[in-house]
């Protein structure tokens, strides 16, 4: 009988903190980090509230605002370096995207790519936004709850 209530009372712990663990992880929170920068999420939330004629505008501004995720470099022994960039690379193109042209790399890693005709220079792990005009490192990023 007492083997049985610890028993009893041990399942009903670990009941219990699994429920409070599921909601701590809610998919609420999880759907808040779903568009990656924050002019992207305050241009969503205002076509949300607006009526429709203002969509369209939202969505070209979407569409003209760049950002960069430089992802990594790879060296190659006696081949030129393959940079990762938004999901391509320039192992056939120095262009990875219709608006991203890397044109150099230097001996610090430090990668310079021309973003809609404006220089920036980066290195692996950062990201650069157009509405910010600044490269920040990824794990510096803050998450919008």
């Amino acid at each position: 009988m007492k083997y049985l209530f610890l028993a009893l009372s041990l399942m009903l712990g670990l009941i219990l903190s699994s429920v409070a663990v599921s909601n701590e992880y809610s998919s609420q929170k999880l759907l808040k980090n779903l568009f990656t920068t924050p002019y992207e999420r305050q241009q969503l939330d205002n076509s949300r509230n607006s009526d429709g004629n203002e969509s369209n505008i939202v969505n070209k501004a979407l569409n003209h605002a760049a950002s960069v995720d430089l992802k990594s470099i790879v060296y190659r022994k006696g081949k030129q370096p393959v940079i990762w960039v938004n999901e391509s690379n320039t192992l056939k193109n120095k262009m990875v995207d219709s608006n991203i042209r890397v044109y150099g790399l230097d001996s610090k890693n430090i990668v310079r790519l021309k973003v809609n005709k404006k220089k920036i220079k980066m290195k692996p792990g950062q990201v650069w936004s157009e509405m910010d005009d600044q490269a920040i490192d990824k794990y510096r990023m803050k998450l919008v709850e």
